[in-house]
């Protein structure tokens, strides 16, 4: 996670991605995503599980977290295929959603 974490804060997180290997965007994108959810929360992201359901996050916060991360990601999201998430957001199945939104639209 530390080095993800660091470019990630000085770099533009679309810039980064596009220069990483295909391999790594999965993984760059869930340290993203779990950076974003634990400022939001107010809790340190080694806490996090990428891969418990996120019971904390309550729908608006959530779709204000989706809506501010699709715009540095430049992806359109449909709010009907992000409702999904809501009853079981895991920050891996967020990543693997973003994942194929960046490379099909490109």
């Amino acid at each position: 996670m530390g080095i993800h974490k660091t470019l990630t804060e000085t770099t533009e997180i679309k810039d980064h991605l596009k220069q990483s290997p295909v391999s790594e965007r999965e993984q760059i994108l869930t340290d993203y995503i779990g950076q974003e959810i634990s400022k939001s929360l107010g809790i340190d992201r080694i806490s996090l599980d990428v891969d418990q359901v996120l019971l904390d996050v309550d729908s608006l916060l959530f779709l204000s977290l989706v809506d501010r991360m699709s715009k540095k990601l430049e992806v359109e999201i449909v709010p009907a295929e992000i409702i999904v998430f809501l009853s079981q957001l895991k920050i891996r199945t967020l990543a693997q959603y973003f994942n194929e939104k960046i490379y099909n639209e490109e």
